[in-house]
Formats: C-alpha cells, sequence, structure tokens
C-alpha cells in the first residue's frame, strides 16, 4: 500500500477530504481493508469516483475487499475519505492473516 498526499479541494465546498492510496496484489491473492480510524472510509468503487473531489464520509465504505488476476499482479487505486484524521490505522486480512498498517497522507 502507498498513500500519497491530501488532495486539494476549494475550502468549504467538501466534507470530507481524501488522500489516494495505491494496493498492489500478487498474482491470485486476495485481501480485505477495513479502516480503523473514526471518521474515515474507504472510496475504491470507480462509479463513485467524482470529477469535482467532493466528497462525504458516506461515498466510501468501512470495508473493501481485493482480488487479484490469477496469472500476474494487479493495483487498485482509490482514497481513504476523512474529516480529519491524516493517518489512518487499517486491517489487513490476506491469507488467512490480520495485519495492522498505518497509513499516513503527506502534505505538500
Amino acid at each position: 500500500m502507498v498513500p500519497f498526499r491530501v488532495s486539494p479541494v476549494a475550502s468549504g465546498t467538501s466534507p470530507a477530504g481524501n488522500f489516494k492510496v495505491q494496493i498492489r496484489l500478487e498474482a491470485g491473492a486476495d485481501a480485505t481493508l477495513r479502516t480503523k480510524t473514526p471518521d474515515t472510509s474507504l472510496l475504491f468503487d470507480r462509479d463513485t469516483f467524482r470529477d469535482d473531489n467532493v466528497y462525504r464520509l458516506a461515498d466510501g465504505t468501512k470495508s473493501t475487499r481485493f482480488v487479484g488476476c490469477e496469472d500476474r499482479s494487479a493495483v487498485f487505486i482509490g482514497a481513504v475519505l476523512t474529516t480529519g484524521p491524516r493517518t489512518v490505522v487499517v486491517r489487513v486480512k490476506a491469507e488467512g492473516t490480520r495485519t495492522r498498517v498505518t497509513l499516513a497522507a503527506y502534505e505538500e
């Protein structure tokens, strides 16, 4: 997982900020990502992405499941939606193992 910078939004126009996250899975991998930080959600549903970058926490979900391709690695790009926290604790469950990961957005 690779977090990015907090996306710019005109002040006061978006109830939730966001920062992009990239997830890479090895071939055949299956993983579930769940945010454990209050006031955050995950956004990986491409149908929900907005051109104006204005989001609410309800646009995301607390948990997302990823399934990689059978024959090659796969990359998923999405975002963490947040009403304040810039550091987010997520639980990753992959191959029966649970791991706690801390994602920290950076600012310019």
